[in-house]
């Protein structure tokens, strides 16, 4: 990968670990996917760090970096579940 890659996913990195992941309903929750190649095929989180994930992957993509893992294709259906955004 090359360096421009490894500091966005650096990035990623750093946003997605100081996400809270709260909610009170599940429209506080969004997906992202996994540039990080230690997140593999992405998740869910709080709708704001979703949100900043999915311009830092724009980034990644800008970049033409490569995704390290095939994922299969999955649904974005994030629940609030005990004031924590779950998939």
């Amino acid at each position: 990968m090359s360096d421009a890659c490894d500091a966005i996913v650096r990035r990623f990195r750093a946003a997605r670990t100081r996400a809270s992941g709260a909610c009170s309903a599940d429209s506080d929750c969004g997906c992202f996917n996994g540039v990080d190649p230690a997140m593999a095929c992405g998740g869910v989180t709080d709708r704001t760090t979703a949100s900043a994930l999915g311009a830092i992957e724009d980034d990644f993509h800008r970049s033409e970096c490569k995704f390290q893992s095939q994922c299969a294709a999955w649904q974005c259906e994030p629940k609030c579940v005990q004031a924590h955004c779950m998939r």
